[in-house]
């Protein structure tokens, strides 16, 4: 018995071992996701805040998929072997042991069902319908959405090129399907070619949750019937070409152009990266961002005229557009 006890000691200490350490790269996972979702996710979507700015919580941004799915993993590992240890230990006779095991069994099975809870959660938060009265405060879900950004590539030669979103926690659909990182082949006519789908296309899609506030002390107030006319003067200078221009038209006037007067604000570079952080692998000489929101107001809804900066396209230019519709 002594030599059978002692031929299993080693293989048990290691087995424990292995345990104590996969448990403990979850249990740090958890924390980390929670406190990503809990203090960033859900902060009016909008990174402005040191603790959600960090090099910890950029990198759980940058790769949120990746590690909630590697922390899936590690649970259903730390399950199954604490599950094997209490059946190992109850046929040895081992209370302290089997005590041990089943603590760090319920542990993880607790961090597991929450997560789930969570999940499911999320997924009754984005089919519920928006409030109609106080008797619940709003959630981020309920927020407006930034709709159609699209984003052209123009790039001086053939390039290939990682493109990333850095709060794609807030996607609520892509195309193609984004997943991590768009990795294309670029052409200098704007075609690009993606790799996961082998197909090619003329600009990358996306949406997204956005619960930022309105700034309604600058902007325009544009008779609905003059939309098409603002922009084509308004994108012009921002440095959009005359097929973007009209693609954003094509897209927004028949939303906009029923309602009598729409006060239309651009948001600043700075507003725009602090919402979806883009990163390249290599960087554009021209990044040209044009994101606006809008909201149905009378005549005489009062503002100060927004000053916008001409832009010049020179190298290497990505564009992107989109815009959100506030509604009272």
């Amino acid at each position: 018995m002594d030599k059978k006890g002692k031929g299993l000691k080693n293989p048990v200490k290691i087995f424990n071992i292995i345990l104590i350490v996969v448990a403990s790269i979850a249990a740090i996972m958890f924390v980390a996701l929670s406190t990503y979702e809990n203090e960033c996710f859900k902060k009016e979507y909008s990174y402005v805040d040191e603790a959600c700015s960090s090099v910890t919580m950029s990198f759980i941004r940058e790769n949120y998929n990746l590690l909630a799915s590697i922390f899936y993993v590690l649970v259903g590992v730390v399950l199954a072997m604490s599950f094997s240890r209490i059946l190992f230990w109850v046929v040895r006779r081992d209370e302290k042991n089997v005590s041990i095991a089943a603590v760090i069994f319920a542990i993880f099975a607790a961090f597991g069902i929450m997560r789930i809870v969570s999940l499911i959660e999320e997924n009754q938060a984005n089919i519920e319908p928006l409030p109609t009265t106080t008797d619940r405060p709003i959630e981020p879900w309920d927020r407006p959405m930034v709709k159609k950004p699209i984003m052209y590539i123009y790039p001086e030669k053939e390039t290939e090129l990682s493109v990333k979103l850095l709060n794609a926690g807030t996607l609520t659909s892509s195309y193609p399907k984004y997943e991590n990182e768009w990795k294309v082949k670029v052409l200098p006519d704007g075609n690009i070619y993606d790799y996961k789908t082998e197909r090619n296309y003329y600009a990358l899609y996306w949406e997204g949750v956005d619960g930022s506030a309105l700034n309604t002390a600058e902007g325009f107030v544009v008779k609905g019937e003059d939309t098409a006319k603002f922009f084509e003067e308004k994108l012009a200078i921002l440095g959009l070409n005359e097929r973007e221009i009209e693609e954003l038209v094509i897209y927004w006037l028949p939303i906009m152009e029923k309602n009598e007067y729409n006060f239309i604000h651009f948001k600043t570079e700075e507003e725009i990266n602090n919402y979806m952080p883009l990163k390249f692998s290599e960087e554009p000489e021209t990044l040209i961002r044009v994101m606006f929101d809008f909201k149905a107001v009378d005549g005489d809804f009062k503002t100060n005229e927004q000053k916008l900066e001409k832009k010049v396209r020179k190298g290497f230019t990505v564009v992107e557009w989109g815009g959100r519709e506030i509604k009272d």
